[in-house]
C-alpha cells in the first residue's frame, strides 16, 4: 500500500500526459504513457482500460488506412498489391465487412480484366474473319461472365460462319458426295446460306465458286469405258449388272462407284471408280487374272 501511495503522483502526471496525447490524436505517445502507468502499478483499471482502448483505435486507424491503400492501388489497377492490404487489414480485424467487400472486388475486377482482354482478342479475330479463334475466345470470356448479352450474339454468328465454311471445305475436299441428292440439296442451301454473308475472305469466295461449278456439274452424266475380258460378270454398286462384255461405254454422274468382277476359278475383284465433276471420260479396265487355288 505504501508503495502505491508514493507512486499515486507519478501515475496521476503520466495519465494526464497520455490523455492529452490521446486527446492530440497522438496515439503511439498515449500507448507509451499507459504502459508506464501499467509498469508502476499493474492492477490499476483506469490505465488497463485505457491502453485497451488506445490500442483500439491504432487497430482502427491502421485498418481504415489499409482498406483506404487498397482501394487505391485497386484504382491503379495494382491487384497484386490491393489484395495484399486488404489482407492485411482482415488479419487485422476480421469481423469488419470493409476489407472482405476489397477483397470480393479485387477478385471480379481480376475477372474483368480477363473477360475484356478475352472480348478484345475475340473481335479482333472476328475482323480477321478468324471464326475458330473468335469462337474460343468468345466462350472463355462467357464462362467467366455467362451475362454478356452482345458476345453471346457474336459467339451464335462466329458459331454459324465457322460450321457453314467447314462443311464447304468439306463439300470441296470430296465434291463426289454430290451424288446424293440430298447431300446436293445440302449444298445448293449452303451456297444460298454463304451468298447472304458480308465479309469473306478471298479463300472462301474461291471455294463458292468452285462448289457453285460443281453443283451445276453434279448431274451431268460423264462416259465411262469399261475393258473386260467378256468372260467376267461386271456389277456397279451391286444393282447395276452389266453381265459379260470385252468393252462397254456407259455413263454415270460425277460420285464414288465401287465395280465387281466375277469369274468362275479366279479371286473377284472390287475396284473403286471416283468420277469428279467436269470429267470428260473416264477408262476402267477391270479383269481376273488371279486363278483359285
Amino acid at each position: 500500500m505504501l508503495e502505491k501511495a508514493r507512486n499515486l503522483g507519478q501515475l496521476i502526471e503520466i495519465m494526464d500526459a497520455a490523455k492529452s496525447s490521446e486527446n492530440n490524436r497522438e496515439l503511439e505517445t498515449a500507448l507509451s504513457f499507459y504502459r508506464k502507468a501499467l509498469d508502476l502499478d499493474k492492477d490499476w483499471s483506469p490505465a488497463a482500460e485505457a491502453l485497451l482502448r488506445v490500442r483500439t483505435k491504432i487497430d482502427n486507424e491502421r485498418y481504415l488506412n489499409l482498406v483506404s491503400e487498397g482501394y487505391k492501388t485497386l484504382d491503379q489497377q495494382n491487384y497484386s498489391l490491393a489484395i495484399q492490404k486488404f489482407q492485411q487489414a482482415r488479419e487485422l480485424m476480421p469481423d469488419r465487412n470493409g476489407a472482405k467487400e476489397g477483397i470480393l472486388q479485387v477478385k471480379q475486377a481480376r475477372v474483368n480484366q480477363k473477360v475484356n482482354r478475352l472480348i478484345g482478342t475475340a473481335n479482333d479475330m472476328l475482323e480477321q474473319l478468324n471464326w475458330q479463334g473468335a469462337i474460343l475466345n468468345l466462350e472463355a470470356a462467357l464462362k467467366l461472365s455467362p451475362g454478356l448479352k452482345n458476345e453471346k450474339v457474336k459467339l451464335k454468328e462466329a458459331k454459324e460462319r465457322a460450321s457453314l465454311i467447314d462443311l464447304l471445305q468439306r463439300i470441296i475436299e470430296n465434291p463426289t458426295v454430290l451424288k446424293s441428292d440430298s447431300e446436293l440439296s445440302n449444298a445448293m442451301e449452303l451456297l444460298t446460306k454463304l451468298s447472304s454473308k458480308k465479309n469473306m475472305l478471298r479463300q472462301t469466295e474461291d471455294q463458292m465458286q468452285l462448289l457453285a461449278t460443281y453443283i451445276s456439274l453434279a448431274r451431268i452424266e460423264v462416259p465411262v469405258y469399261l475393258i473386260s475380258n467378256g468372260k467376267s460378270e461386271i456389277t456397279i454398286e451391286r444393282t447395276l449388272k452389266l453381265g459379260k462384255f470385252d468393252e462397254k461405254v456407259i455413263a454415270l454422274i460425277p460420285g464414288t462407284y465401287f465395280i465387281t468382277s466375277v469369274r468362275p476359278g479366279f479371286r473377284d475383284i472390287r475396284k473403286e471408280l471416283i468420277i469428279l465433276p467436269g470429267s470428260k471420260e473416264v477408262e476402267v479396265n477391270i479383269t481376273n487374272m488371279e486363278t483359285v487355288r
